[in-house]
């Protein structure tokens, strides 16, 4: 057993659900959020050409924040009411970089 095992109470994962609002809705929220990243994927190239190195937030009714800065973006959701959590939020890099693991 880990240290961080040890110190953490137990929890009680019938509440952890039920604070999130219950089992159907994590499981339609998480819905969303793959349907967002889906079509976020399917619209990146014509985003990229139009945004290039921008921070982009593709919001569920199709419109797009965008701003020089990740700070910029989050400001305009917040300036507009819309949770973060309704929206994908990528930078279109024009040179993205390669990592080789």
């Amino acid at each position: 057993m880990s240290v961080a095992e040890k110190n953490t109470p137990p929890v009680n994962l019938t509440e952890v659900v039920e604070k999130l609002g219950g089992a159907e809705r994590i499981r339609e929220e998480l819905q969303r959020s793959s349907h967002r990243s889906r079509r976020m994927d399917a619209l990146r190239a014509e985003l990229e050409e139009l945004y290039p190195d921008i921070w982009v937030a593709l919001l569920d009714d199709g419109d797009v924040i965008a701003a020089d800065s990740l700070d910029g973006v989050l400001e305009v959701l917040d300036e507009r009411r819309i949770s973060r959590r309704e929206t994908v939020v990528k930078l279109m890099e024009s040179s993205p970089s390669v990592i080789i693991i």
